[in-house]
């Protein structure tokens, strides 16, 4: 099946107070070891989960109607910024230009930090040696990454050199291969499904309000 791919703005992401991200390694049970413990397979192909409730008023209920029927239920993959509150986060959203104007709407560039892969990195490697460029908030353990639209997580931190922003950085679920000199997204983003083809539906009152509940899964056969 050939699949769309809608992309979700982060500003609508941003209006849920917490969006629960985890990593679904999908172990089986292989049954006792002969040491009396469980034996546990990993599959080939763990995936990320999310789940939200977004609070939206009357712009970004038509918004996110409009994301719901492009998904066409469990057909089309949404591409979800990673949105974290508890994790790296660094100010701002735009770049103006070099005098500090914006576009005449009041806008600016979209801001998109990212670092850049110091040596390549296969699918599966356990680290990724990293020139943190000049982003002015060092990495942090737990954060997302994102290269191609595959998230990953920093479990670990190791600076590589004291008069330079590089670090080695330990990374869980590295799914596909990062070339050197590769920009790699500090924002992650993913290519998600929903869980249901009514997932995330609408339902307001009188007050225009609505809470719909988002479940999503990782996109990870394509």
């Amino acid at each position: 099946m050939s699949r769309q791919i809608v992309t979700v703005p982060r500003a609508l992401m941003r209006r849920s107070s917490v969006f629960d991200w985890d990593l679904d390694f999908r172990s089986q049970s292989a049954g006792p070891g002969t040491d009396g413990g469980e034996q546990v397979v990993l599959s080939r192909a763990p995936r990320f989960t999310g789940a939200c409730e977004l609070t939206l008023t009357r712009d970004t209920i038509a918004q996110w109607r409009a994301v719901r029927a492009a998904a066409r239920g469990r057909v089309n993959a949404l591409r979800i910024p990673m949105v974290d509150r508890r994790g790296w986060r660094q100010a701002g959203d735009a770049v103006t230009f070099s005098e500090g104007e914006t576009f005449s709407a009041g806008e600016g560039f979209a801001y998109e930090p990212a670092c850049r892969a110091l040596t390549s990195a296969a699918a599966g490697d356990a680290h990724l040696d990293v020139d943190w460029l000049d982003n002015a908030v060092p990495p942090l353990q737990g954060m997302f990454l994102s290269y191609r639209d595959w998230p990953m997580i920093v479990t670990s931190v190791i600076p590589l050199s004291a008069f330079a922003a590089t670090y080695r950085l330990t990374v869980e679920r590295l799914a596909v291969a990062v070339p050197a000199d590769a920009l790699v997204n500090l924002r992650a983003t993913g290519l998600f499904l929903f869980t249901e083809d009514t997932a995330a539906a609408l339902s307001h009152g009188p007050t225009g309000a609505a809470t719909p509940r988002v479940s999503v899964i990782e996109w990870v056969t394509r």
